[in-house]
C-alpha cells in the first residue's frame, strides 16, 4: 500500500494506492481481474 512505511514499500515488487485511494480494490483489479480477462488462470 502507498501508505506503508518507507522500508517495507523499498523491499516490495508493487505498490498499490493508499487505503484512502481503494488500494486493495487497485490491486485486485490489477492482478486477479486481469489475470481472469487474459485467461492466466489453469483449471485443475
Amino acid at each position: 500500500m502507498e501508505n506503508a512505511i518507507i522500508e517495507l514499500k523499498n523491499c516490495a515488487k508493487h505498490i498499490t494506492e493508499s487505503n484512502d485511494n481503494d488500494g486493495v480494490a487497485v490491486a485486485l483489479e490489477k492482478f486477479v481481474v486481469q489475470s481472469i480477462a487474459n485467461n492466466d488462470f489453469v483449471s485443475k
